[in-house]
């Protein structure tokens, strides 16, 4: 049971949840919202790479966010947590460490204690963003050793935000349209994905190769071929996305950045809402981009609002 103030709290964030449509906003308001309802040292959001479950950068409280890239370039394979949790087949909707590890044991293992507990995490617990069973984002609370492990209770409030979480993400799916975009580097790794993107990339194609497999062929052919199309200004291909739940036409772009920096160098657009079944492939040539368009669909799949664009 919630006493008054925590009541308070907790509907405080619920309005949170519902009236922000911004997904960045929106990580840093949970966050500063939460330790009223369940006491934290420090904590992480994180957004999910849809391909891998690699966790991208995130919005944090109390950590330093140069050991994120230390976690993605060494720690993230020994980390025996996140395999346990993931391993059960379905991902839970929340989670605590002390309900899978065995802490002496887990205390030789090197993520935890040349990772972990030097940045004073000791007790963990997460919660899972879901939609249709795939991951799309994830809170990680932590607790050091001199304070006391999550309780049920708290466990239980989590749960509880996770289904409000949940349809906020929802919510911003439809909002951001019937467009998925999904930005690739010069090496096909992915770099950022909207929601929408990032439903389709878990999915498979109806031949059964991954959807991110065939995205990087794509890739792969464009850096070969390089036909230009002078109404862009970039080289790009269009085709159809033929999924076991229907097709739908999608255009990838060439970019070609100022050399040196980081700029995206592949733009997979997939007009979602045309789902014609399956489609002959010739009917997804109808949408073309001027390079503006291009760079507005470059800066919505960042979460920029219209305000920056």
């Amino acid at each position: 049971m919630l006493n008054d103030q925590q009541f308070e709290a907790y509907n405080a964030l619920l309005k949170q949840i519902y009236g922000n449509r911004d997904i960045e906003q929106l990580r840093s308001i949970v966050l500063s919202h939460l330790p009223p309802l369940v006491p934290y040292d420090s904590a992480a959001f994180f957004l999910v790479d849809p391909t891998t479950h690699h966790f991208l950068e995130p919005c944090n409280v109390g950590l330093d966010l140069n050991k994120h890239k230390q976690y993605q370039d060494y720690y993230e394979s020994l980390d025996l947590y996140k395999k346990a949790v993931f391993s059960k087949g379905s991902i839970p909707p929340v989670d605590r460490s002390s309900d899978y590890m065995n802490y002496a044991g887990w205390a030789k293992n090197e993520h935890r204690c040349d990772f972990l507990l030097p940045q004073g995490i000791y007790h963990i617990a997460c919660l899972q963003v879901l939609n249709g069973g795939f991951l799309l984002g994830e809170i990680s609370l932590h607790r050091s050793e001199g304070s006391p492990d999550f309780s049920d209770s708290e466990m239980a409030l989590l749960k509880s935000l996770h289904d409000h979480l949940n349809n906020a993400f929802l919510e911003h799916k439809r909002d951001s349209g019937a467009i998925g975009l999904c930005e690739m580097d010069c090496k096909y790794n992915i770099i950022d994905a909207n929601i929408p993107a990032r439903e389709i990339l878990q999915q498979r194609l109806a031949s059964g190769q991954s959807v991110y497999s065939y995205l990087k062929e794509i890739c792969q052919s464009l850096v070969n071929s390089r036909k230009a199309r002078p109404i862009t200004g970039a080289y790009y291909w269009n085709g159809n996305l033929s999924l076991r739940t229907g097709s739908y036409p999608i255009k990838t772009i060439f970019l070609e950045g100022e050399e040196g920096k980081k700029d995206i160098t592949f733009l997979n657009i997939i007009q979602l809402g045309h789902n014609h079944g399956f489609i002959n492939t010739q009917t997804a040539f109808g949408f073309e981009l001027t390079k503006r368009e291009i760079e507005i669909a470059a800066l919505v799949a960042r979460g920029n609002t219209n305000l920056e664009i």
